[in-house]
């Protein structure tokens, strides 16, 4: 009941309504898992603020942008690769919060790309134009 409790206030926080009770529940369970001594729902609650802020300054759509943030780490309460996790919970959210198929697409690959930005930086020679270049990454070049 505590850890219901636990995801329903992060929700009512960030002001994010229709979440399935089952991902409230696995949203919970983050209070009480820690990632490099941060705890992962306060760091999920945070980048789902930070991205919103982050997609109305860019004019883009700021719900799908805030559910990203706050699910980027959902699948650290599932056994398993946690990108991997939730990237498949990620695309049923997407459908039942009825965002369209672009849209839930985003969701998606906003969730699979979340550890490219720490990994160019840590491991990765930025001074090597391959590393800028490479296509390798998934991303599509603005058009």
């Amino acid at each position: 009941q505590r850890i219901q409790q636990d995801g329903d206030a992060a929700l009512l926080e960030l002001k994010i309504p229709g979440m399935h009770p089952e991902l409230v529940k696995l949203l919970g369970r983050l209070r009480y898992r820690y990632s490099y001594g941060q705890n992962v729902l306060q760091h999920s609650k945070e980048v789902a603020f930070l991205a919103a802020t982050m997609a109305a300054e860019l004019k883009v759509n700021t719900a799908i942008a805030k559910r990203a943030g706050l699910l980027h780490d959902l699948g650290k309460g599932l056994p398993g690769d946690h990108t991997d996790n939730g990237i498949t919970l990620a695309q049923g959210i997407g459908r039942r919060l009825g965002f369209n198929a672009a849209d839930t697409e985003v969701l998606v690959e906003m969730v699979r790309l979340h550890l490219l930005l720490p990994d160019v930086a840590t491991r990765r020679d930025l001074s090597d134009d391959s590393t800028i270049s490479r296509r390798g990454w998934g991303l599509t070049p603005p058009r």
